[in-house]
Order: structure tokens, then sequence, then C-alpha cells
């Protein structure tokens, strides 16, 4: 797997249109869960592997029941989840609740994703994504007003937004993928 983290550009207020589509902007790990020929491994956007890793393994273990045993290639946040919240620190915590927030996909049965559209890449996700006790799809909305609203009143760091005719840009930004991060978010 040679992928490359999307990096977002930072923008001053959440977007606005139909051919948006918004998601809270999760402080964890960004992580790659590659899943091909029954065995998931785990790769942080630096590449850092963590597929042997304790903390991580429920996530590893479900996996393959998240996305039917496709060989597949997904993008998400590893976050710690404590009294409902969470932050960078908490996925540190012990007793959080690891959970995988799942917001892109990047190739599914050896067939890359990544010039396909983000409708398109997000259309598939949804099809195929099964949720699990610590794996879901990222929640989001074409409505930026109420993602917004959401994020901060979870004391989320921002907000995601992605251009529906966007691609998959690899290790760099694009106007079409952006972050709106709150000024006064701190990791308490």
């Amino acid at each position: 797997m040679e992928y490359r983290s999307m990096l977002l550009q930072p923008v001053e207020a959440v977007p606005t249109g139909p051919e948006w589509s918004h998601e809270p902007k999760l402080d964890g790990y960004d992580m790659f869960a590659a899943h091909a020929f029954k065995k998931t491994r785990l790769i942080s956007r630096h590449g850092t592997e963590y597929t042997d890793s304790k903390r991580f393994g429920v996530v590893r273990d479900q996996i393959e029941d998240a996305v039917s045993g496709l060989n597949v290639v997904l993008q998400g946040e590893l976050v710690g989840v404590v009294n409902g919240r969470h932050n960078l620190h908490t996925l540190w915590t012990p007793g959080a609740k690891i959970m995988y927030y799942v917001f892109d996909i990047l190739e599914v049965e050896g067939t890359p994703l990544v010039g396909k559209r983000w409708s398109t890449r997000h259309e598939i996700l949804e099809t195929i994504l099964e949720p699990q006790p610590n794996v879901e799809l990222c929640p989001g909305d074409t409505d930026g007003e109420l993602i917004e609203n959401l994020a901060r009143k979870l004391g989320l760091e921002g907000v995601v937004s992605k251009h529906h005719r966007g691609v998959y840009t690899q290790g760099r930004r694009t106007a079409r993928a952006v972050k709106h991060k709150f000024p006064d978010y701190t990791r308490d």
C-alpha cells in the first residue's frame, strides 16, 4: 500500500452550497486500514505501522466484518472516547473506547478510487461499510451549519468539508477538501 493522506486546505468558514458535504473534524490518529486476503493492516498517515498494536487490536479485528471481507483500503480517524468525548489525549486514556471513524475509501478489490469524485467514493463507502461496535462511518451531512453546530456542541476540533466533484489529492492540498478549525478548540 503506497497511499499518502490528502491534506486539507485551511479556511476561515465552513463552505456553503449543495455541492459540499461536511463532517466533524476529529482529533485522533489519521489511519489507513488496508484489508486484503483476510488480514488487516493499520498504518498511520506518516507510515507508522500499528497493525500489531494491542491498543488498536479491537479495531483491526473488526475491519474484515465491517467491509464484508472485501479487499479495501479505508481511511479514517482512530479516537479514544471517554464520557462521550474525545481528543488526541483520550486516545491513550486507560479505559477509553477505541473507535475508528471511516471517512474515505481509496481502493476496493484492487481498483484504485483516488481518481474518482468524492461523491462516488462516499457512495461506495456507504454501500459496503457495515458498522461494528468500534468501526463506523464518520457522521456527515450536506448541511454545513448543522455539522458545525454539532461539532461545537461536542467540543470537537472543527469541520471538514469536501466538494462532491473533488478527487483524492495525495500529499497535497486542494480547494475541494478543506478544514475549518475552531479558534477556541482546546485539548482538555
